[in-house]
């Protein structure tokens, strides 16, 4: 089903050029994906998208163009789809190579270059119930960015720990003994009176036990 654009009126005023030729529905598999596409489709957008796609349906269509009969916008809405083959609002649009270049370029940008209103954004959202698991994410993702949930602070529960002064564990001076032969090794662990293996990596002297922090638990004093 195709239908042409009513055309404006020969009084009409001069303003933005119309470049919409047609609108209708095809096939998901008769559309084109353009190879100058520069937009990546990470896994969670895709179920985002088909989550979209399932619960409110089409309420835009993708753009094709009538020259090159190339998508300049939609791809990821045609690849869900393709899955069935199922039909796809689309609107043509009457440009040449190189003004397709420029759509590709900055139709997705511009649009990112909006804002949000925090308050509208937080109104919007405190009554908004989805159950799809993924539209579910990103709207915590909208609130935590620009509604009132301010983000995850990750050392938020460091916050309240009691203050913790640390021992300090460095000796007077550190000092590094080599040995050219095992028997040279217990010689020099017999004067210490402190057992030293060929897998021993440091000492005291004198002989200082070590500390076991297994079992151990924080005790606030507070």
């Amino acid at each position: 089903m195709t239908k042409k654009p009513t055309a404006p009126a020969e009084n009409a005023p001069a303003g933005f050029i119309n470049r919409i030729v047609e609108y209708g529905t095809k096939p998901a598999d008769q559309f084109a994906a353009n190879p100058l596409n520069p937009r990546l489709h990470p896994q969670f957008q895709r179920e985002v998208m088909q989550a979209a796609l399932k619960t409110i349906g089409w309420i835009a269509p993708v753009i094709e163009n009538k020259r090159t009969g190339y998508l300049v916008d939609g791809h990821e809405r045609v690849m869900q789809a393709l899955l069935k083959n199922e039909p796809v609002p689309y609107v043509l649009v009457d440009l040449s190579e190189e003004e397709e270049k420029q759509a590709l370029a900055t139709f997705d940008p511009i649009t990112s270059l909006a804002q949000y209103d925090s308050d509208n954004m937080t109104a919007l959202l405190s009554d908004l119930h989805v159950d799809e698991i993924a539209l579910q994410q990103l709207l915590a993702n909208l609130d935590s960015q620009y509604g009132s949930q301010a983000p995850d602070d990750p050392y938020a529960e460091w916050k309240e720990m009691p203050e913790f002064i640390s021992e300090d564990k460095s000796g007077f001076k550190d000092l590094i003994v080599h040995f050219e032969t095992e028997a040279d090794m217990k010689a020099f662990a017999e004067l210490l009176n402190q057992p030293i293996t060929v897998k021993t990596k440091s000492i005291w002297y004198p002989f200082r036990a070590a500390i076991p922090v297994k079992g151990k638990s924080w005790i606030d004093e507070s």
